[in-house]
């Protein structure tokens, strides 16, 4: 389960030394995780372990990345891990990737807490936050004057938009519901949070955005892709308020947002075994003598490498459907019992069922008669609820890839694979599996036929799955 997961800018004074240094002191100031004289050795790949603990550093030079990965094993068979990625040749500013992981084989339910690692404020305090735009990635709140009003007027518009998320706190009767201090705090690594200083802000607001502007306490959240305007009053205790708001910034990132493959612990664990590999194999055109001997011990520690990135990848996989499923529960506690209660289907990706519910509501709201009660219900239910419309780019995906079908190439395997199919070509049709459910799956032709046959495949695909 992905407990946290954040990527920022940074200063270019976080540098190799620097970062590992604070990794480092972020490890040996903990009451609870801190591996006795730990101490790097300056070594491209280092490893420290104490007592189910493990702290490891991995410098790729060529790549201009250095990883640090932490995991420690409680007695509960619960595995917790930290990973924080530095790529220090991005432009403008270097980038860090942070991600925290939490795995079991317990069905218990977790709910993350709501506050930023130790690690992120530690990185901050330490001023290692870089500019997103014009704004200072940081953990103190922005104050809001006639000279930067333009950031908040353009957001509303939707003219401007940042690397990290923007909540802005206005003025209620001359005080804030919430601290915006106090939500920089909690916020800090995956947000902006800034504040309104007098009400002539909000009126010059309210004038230029014809009233779309939050005003007298309200709170606005401003995504990439979407905004919210919130009242903390709606909510038990501010603390709870600043918990939704906390997981509702962290779910728009899972759900908007994926870090590279060079941006996980585990992606670049697979990179280094593929260059291991790819190194061998040159190894192997090269060399003449003994080559019985040789090709024996080679595919052995091929198939363990190839059986190591296949562990990788259904951990990935199973991590996050845990996800998904955790998430859509998280939200429910969140927020109180949603209109319809999800059944045993889950999402064979992210938002799929959601997706799936949208649509269906779009297709009965153009069929409602106009006037009736159905029409005023089914109009509500659209309007409040939202899809990043995952199903039709997968359509148009699959249409496009079949569309010059002539036979399982590459490019058209990585493609249904991107999709999210699994492909068996060992019998005299390629049989592919959505999203690995044996339910759901296509034969398809090793020998195609016209452009006729190739739509008729891709229709056939996109009504069973999609």
């Amino acid at each position: 389960m992905i407990i946290y997961c954040t990527k920022i800018p940074v200063k270019n004074s976080l540098n190799t030394i620097t970062f590992i240094e604070l990794a480092i002191q972020w490890n040996q100031s903990s009451c609870y995780d801190a591996i006795p004289n730990l101490s790097w050795d300056g070594s491209s790949s280092y490893t420290a372990e104490y007592n189910h603990r493990k702290f490891c550093i991995q410098v790729l030079e060529e790549d201009h990345i250095i990883a640090i990965h932490f995991e420690h094993e409680e007695p509960n068979d619960v595995l917790w891990s930290h990973d924080f990625i530095l790529h220090d040749k991005e432009e403008p500013y270097p980038t860090l990737s942070i991600q925290i992981l939490r795995e079991t084989r317990s069905n218990l339910p977790f709910v993350p807490d709501g506050k930023p690692p130790r690690f992120v404020c530690m990185l901050l305090d330490a001023g290692y936050g870089a500019m997103d735009y014009e704004l200072p990635v940081s953990n103190q709140a922005i104050p809001i004057t006639f000279s930067n009003y333009s950031i908040i007027r353009d957001l509303i518009f939707q003219r401007r938009h940042y690397y990290l998320p923007i909540v802005y706190v206005t003025l209620h009767w001359g005080n804030y519901i919430i601290s915006p201090h106090e939500l920089a705090k909690r916020l800090q690594g995956i947000a902006h949070v800034l504040y309104e200083t007098t009400y002539a802000i909000s009126k010059k607001l309210q004038k230029d955005t014809a009233g779309k502007n939050p005003h007298t306490g309200l709170i606005g959240l401003y995504c990439t892709t979407s905004s919210k305007i919130y009242q903390p009053k709606d909510y038990a205790s501010s603390q709870i308020f600043c918990k939704h708001l906390y997981h509702t910034i962290q779910q728009h990132y899972l759900m908007n947002f994926r870090l590279l493959y060079n941006e996980t612990w585990s992606g670049l664990q697979n990179i280094i075994l593929q260059r291991r590999t790819e190194r061998l194999m040159r190894e192997k055109q090269n060399t003449e003598m003994e080559m019985e001997q040789y090709i024996n011990n080679f595919d052995e520690e091929i198939q363990g490498y190839k059986n190591a990135l296949e562990t990788m990848y259904r951990k990935v996989q199973a991590l996050t459907i845990e996800n998904n499923q955790l998430r859509n529960n998280q939200s429910q506690l969140i927020e109180g019992t949603p209109i319809l209660i999800k059944g045993n289907e889950e999402d064979l990706y992210p938002g799929e069922i959601q997706d799936f519910v949208c649509d269906i509501l779009k297709t009965e709201l153009i069929h409602a008669i106009d006037h009736t009660r159905r029409k005023d219900v089914l109009t509500s239910l659209v309007n409040a609820n939202h899809t990043s419309y995952p199903r039709q780019k997968k359509r148009e995906a699959v249409k496009n890839t079949l569309k010059s079908y002539t036979g399982m190439t590459s490019t058209i395997r990585k493609r249904l694979e991107d999709i999210g199919f699994t492909i068996d070509s060992t019998s005299p049709h390629h049989k592919i599996t959505f999203e690995g459910d044996e339910r759901y799956t296509f034969a398809l032709s090793k020998s195609p036929g016209d452009a006729r046959g190739n739509k008729n495949a891709a229709n056939k695909i996109i009504t069973l799955f999609l």
